[in-house]
């Protein structure tokens, strides 16, 4: 990682950019600061909602549920992925109809860890990721 990035804070210690694109970004640790949650919002109408394993001695199973309600999901829901060691992987951008949607965002996360050197997936259950 850029010492000079992480010194003058333009990533976070685990290498997650502080801003993208004019926007600050949201982090929510998912699984022992290696699997994160990051969101960043622009404006007050819309968002985007991305997933990162920033570790390397394991790969995620990650499946983002929930409702919808008030907004318009670039990519539908439920929405999978793989995420090896090290990877980004940008879920959905979100619109909302109205500046103040009345229903709280309802996501959920189901997680499946397989460290390095295991066969098989283990699950770490569902979170709420809103």
């Amino acid at each position: 990682m850029c010492n000079y990035c992480a010194k003058n804070g333009v990533l976070f210690e685990n290498g997650v950019p502080r801003k993208m694109l004019g926007s600050e970004t949201t982090v929510k640790d998912l699984d022992l600061n290696c699997l994160l949650f990051l969101r960043r919002d622009y404006e007050t109408f819309s968002f985007a909602l991305e997933v990162a394993n920033v570790c390397t001695d394991r790969t995620y199973k990650f499946t983002l549920t929930g409702s919808i309600d008030q907004r318009i999901f670039a990519n539908t829901l439920p929405m999978s992925r793989e995420l090896t060691p090290r990877t980004f992987s940008f879920l959905t951008s979100v619109y909302k109809y109205v500046s103040k949607v009345n229903s709280p965002l309802n996501l959920k996360a189901s997680i499946q860890v397989k460290k390095d050197g295991e066969s098989d997936f283990k699950s770490l259950g569902t979170v709420s990721v809103s």
